[in-house]
């Protein structure tokens, strides 16, 4: 061992290296943004990386793959005004768009997004493919990209029901070469509702057939489900403006609620029901007052019964 002078004391730690390895601030500073903004992105899977927490604190770790990836898909992305004019939309659906998660983006670093070109030429393909070709846009379909303008319908919820396969969607065969949202086109009716058949029959929403019955909204589907009131509904939804009025009138002749009890029989609600269940009636559909349920009984039995 060497000796050492009494102003140099003896040390056997090893000396730190000159050269410090980058960390996150320098990863976060190629990129334009906080470190906070990279935990979200890697959260988000836009950059592949882990997260590690150190106590009060966390650690950010990023592969340098995937960070010159986002470096180079910014510089072949769209800006949200380029994109907005290539999917022949408003700004402000391209960024409800992005919330729903139809489409990539990227964090730019003064704060907005930028947009992947690859994902809005495929969110186009995807609606493409399932549109069925026609000759020219019938009186009552409406385009997509003109969809926003009547404030009745987002656009975003639109095109992901066309995706998920509960919505038709139809393509203008002399339009086949428009890449845009303004030749793709739904029915008004599949979107909106209609309130009046050609039968002539008037058509209500889930909205305004809870009104009618004096219930509440939740009770609409359940109704339905149980078959006690008849809806038009496709592969499990309910559509918009389904319910018939017949199928008011039919409900109302046939079945009947805990609180119309009471106005038949002269007793209250609670004494007739146990009546009702020692003779070995039971509703129809039981309630449920914890999710606003009300009892439905079936006319005939309780006719019956007085």
């Amino acid at each position: 061992i060497p000796a050492s002078s009494p102003r140099q004391p003896l040390s056997l730690r090893p000396e730190r290296s000159t050269t410090a390895k980058p960390g996150i601030a320098f990863f976060s500073g190629l990129l334009g943004v906080t470190s906070g903004r990279v935990a979200r992105m890697i959260e988000g899977g836009t950059l592949n990386g882990e997260l590690r927490r150190m106590g009060r604190r966390r650690q950010i770790l990023v592969e340098p793959q995937s960070l010159e990836a986002v470096r180079t898909g910014r510089d072949t992305s769209r800006s949200c005004d380029e994109a907005a004019s290539l999917l022949g939309t408003s700004n402000f659906q391209i960024e409800r768009l992005r919330r729903s998660g139809l489409i990539a983006s990227i964090p730019e670093s003064a704060g907005g997004y930028r947009y992947d070109e690859n994902a809005l030429h495929t969110l186009l393909s995807r609606l493409r493919t399932l549109a069925e070709p026609m000759a020219q846009p019938a009186v009552d379909m409406i385009a997509l990209a003109d969809l926003p303008a009547h404030k009745r319908a987002r656009l975003s919820s639109v095109i992901q029901e066309v995706l998920n396969g509960h919505l038709p969607l139809w393509m203008e065969r002399s339009t086949s070469s428009l890449q845009s949202l303004r030749a793709l086109y739904v029915r008004r009716d599949e979107v909106f509702g209609h309130t009046v058949r050609p039968s002539g029959d008037r058509c209500l929403s889930v909205r305004e057939a809870a009104k009618a019955l004096g219930v509440t909204v939740r009770m609409i589907p359940i109704l339905v489900h149980a078959g006690c009131l008849q809806a038009d509904a496709q592969q499990g939804r309910l559509r918009k403006c389904g319910i018939p009025w017949k199928a008011i009138i039919g409900f109302q002749e046939n079945y009947c609620l805990s609180r119309d009890l009471p106005a038949r029989s002269g007793i209250s609600h609670r004494s007739l029901a146990a009546s009702l269940r020692m003779y070995g009636l039971q509703p129809f559909i039981p309630s449920d007052s914890k999710h606003g349920i009300s009892c439905v009984w079936r006319k005939s039995e309780i006719l019956a019964y007085l």
